[in-house]
């Protein structure tokens, strides 16, 4: 999008004289910000229509609270989250205090 832009007014200014006599300068920021609009706006609907079927996968399977070090946890939370009939939802260790 930048170098799009960026182009563009490459393009304006070096044949401002000839192709784009009376082509108002003006146009190269409302091109600018047009195009980041457009662009943000496709970003934000992909993450929303990702985030909702996450969010559908995510309340499948059974709660499953995790105790186990952290090393395991890691292993347990990965294979629990590749099956469909738990959903981990916690994780708790001793190893350490005050979490």
């Amino acid at each position: 999008m930048t170098l799009s832009t960026a182009i563009f007014i490459l393009l304006i200014f070096s044949y401002r004289d000839t192709i784009f006599h009376g082509f108002p300068r003006s146009v190269v920021a409302i091109e600018f910000f047009i195009s980041l609009a457009i662009f943000l706006l496709f970003r934000m609907s992909k993450r929303t229509v990702i985030e909702i079927f996450k969010s559908k996968k995510a309340k499948e399977g059974i709660p499953a609270l995790i105790v186990a070090t952290p090393s395991k946890a890691e292993e347990i939370t990965r294979s629990l989250l590749n099956s469909k009939k738990y959903r981990p939802i916690a994780i708790w260790s001793d190893q350490f205090k005050g979490i």
